[in-house]
């Protein structure tokens, strides 16, 4: 299996108008000559390079007098359809296969694609050897580019295929840019979906159904395929979804059911979701980048168990406007919900403990935010550039710690007289601890109108663990926030005894 290299590209459809029509056992039906016209690709990015010359060519001779000709086939074993077919391999638009069908068959295949006319296949009857459709079955690099640096890739002109019940297995890289590819379907029988399988095709369809049984979307298995703008449904035996499976798809909306058990980098990345809930089974991310780019992404829900969100987790969600943070989180990865310019409100709970680089940075909407009694850690910029802020909560007794590089943790704000300043609200007796610029808090001291109020006037996501509360036992064990037994309470304090919180006096 060919190790297939990392591919961006902007790849223009080829439009095919060939009709879908099988008449006849072995021999050749001809009708209304129908033109086959294409615009071609703009440029191609190759390992990690833009082939800006890149030119998308066809090997098919023109041929203004051919005439819509299609063709069923029956084989009684593999390997012979090239043979049955004869000279008429190259100028046949529809092709109907019973029978026995193997790798030499499909490179014919391929072969009739490439340098000839064939557009529609049907192998509904069809029986594949191994039950799978062999990897590059319709990609085969070095017949399709030319030139040291690729400067031309020869596209092929299948645009639908029926695949037959009984089939297991589409390999790797099955149909790698197959660009006019419209139509396939997904037989029940279906169980591996191999990397690459259908990457920068042109699937149009309103609902893509993935089989129960398939267990993995391999990485790359859709990416780029810029015309599915289809609602997409996971079978219950999902595990894990790859690198970049869906990057670059429209697709609307997509189910992640219990079971999902891992995320890959980039795997929705510049997709067309609206809403987003990640099951609780779901624990490993990988690399970060899941859900950015998603514009018109408006909630996302997060599970109870989930420690940490991955950097770049929703960044440039510009419509996102409802997230629930786990009262389980700890940590926000950098630049996980930068400019997310539409989200108002961010309340982080108790247990949280730091903040990534740029995590929030430039939410030009949010007008407040709540950091617990638990937060230590502000990295770079996490907190810059916002716009409307009106209020900061921070139960913290102790300032978290800011990274005062490159303007530090609140770049972006700037109050010389005091108007329009944001209230900070903090824990009685800590305003000194706030502002002082000798400490590794830096940043705060920036902020003018700072209100100290009792630990009970905070937001509940502040102060308030659920966990906690709902588990200790009626001992009367007093317990801090955090859950560490307390001998000697400290007055102005809150404490939880026997799943109620209360304030030392």
């Amino acid at each position: 299996m060919r190790a297939f290299s990392t591919l961006l590209f902007v790849l223009f459809a080829l439009s095919a108008n060939a009709a879908d029509r099988t008449v006849g056992t072995v021999s050749v039906q001809k009708g209304n000559n129908v033109s086959v016209n294409g615009e071609a690709p703009l440029s191609l990015t190759l390992d990690g390079k833009d082939h800006q010359s890149c030119q998308f060519l066809s090997k098919r001779a023109p041929d203004e007098s051919h005439e819509f000709t299609w063709k069923e086939v029956t084989t009684t074993r593999g390997g012979e359809l090239a043979e049955m077919l004869g000279d008429q391999l190259r100028s046949i638009d529809s092709l109907v296969v019973k029978g026995y069908v193997n790798d030499k068959d499909f490179h014919a295949m391929w072969d009739a694609s490439l340098y000839g006319y064939l557009s529609v296949i049907n192998l509904k009857n069809a029986v594949l050897e191994n039950n799978a459709v062999p990897d590059t079955a319709f990609f085969h690099g070095n017949e399709q580019y030319e030139g040291s640096s690729h400067e031309i890739f020869y596209y092929i002109g299948l645009r639908k295929i029926i695949l037959p019940e009984g089939l297991e297995k589409i390999g790797e890289g099955a149909f790698y840019q197959a660009s006019a590819l419209r139509q396939v379907n997904f037989p029940s029988t279906l169980r591996y979906i191999g990397d690459f399988a259908f990457n920068a095709t042109k699937l149009e369809m309103n609902q893509l159904v993935i089989p129960e049984g398939v267990e993995e979307i391999n990485q790359y298995a859709f990416a780029f395929c810029r015309k599915l703008k289809a609602q997409v449904t996971l079978p219950s035996t999902i595990k894990k979804i790859g690198e970049w499976a869906f990057y670059g798809c429209p697709i609307t909306s997509i189910n992640l059911p219990e079971g999902l058990e891992s995320l890959g980098s980039l795997a929705f990345w510049d997709c067309d979701l609206r809403e987003v809930s990640i099951p609780s089974s779901c624990h490993e991310f990988n690399e970060g980048w899941q859900f950015g780019f998603n514009r018109n992404l408006e909630k996302m829900h997060l599970p109870e168990g989930m420690t940490e969100i991955p950097d770049h987790f929703a960044v440039d969600c510009f419509r996102l406007r409802e997230v629930n943070f786990p009262h389980t989180l700890k940590h926000i990865g950098e630049k996980a919900f930068s400019l997310c310019i539409s989200l108002k409100n961010v309340d982080l709970p108790l247990g949280m403990q730091s903040l990534g680089e740029e995590a929030f940075s430039e939410l030009e909407a949010l007008e407040q935010i709540v950091f617990p009694a638990s937060m230590k850690s502000l990295g770079k910029n996490s907190c810059s550039y916002w716009k409307n802020i009106k209020r900061i909560y921070c139960a913290a007794m102790e300032p978290p710690v800011c990274d005062p590089t490159d303007g530090g943790v609140f770049s972006g704000f700037d109050f010389p007289d005091g108007l329009n300043t944001p209230v900070v609200y903090i824990p009685k007796g800590t305003i000194n601890k706030y502002k002082d610029t000798s400490r590794n808090c830096m940043g705060w001291e920036k902020f003018w109108n700072y209100v100290e109020i009792d630990p009970s006037e905070f937001p509940t996501t502040a102060i308030d663990s659920p966990a906690i509360v709902e588990t200790q036992s009626k001992d009367n064990s007093i317990y801090d926030l955090m859950g560490r037994k307390v001998e000697r309470p400290q007055k102005g304090n809150i404490y939880i005894q026997n799943g109620k919180k209360f304030v030392a006096k």
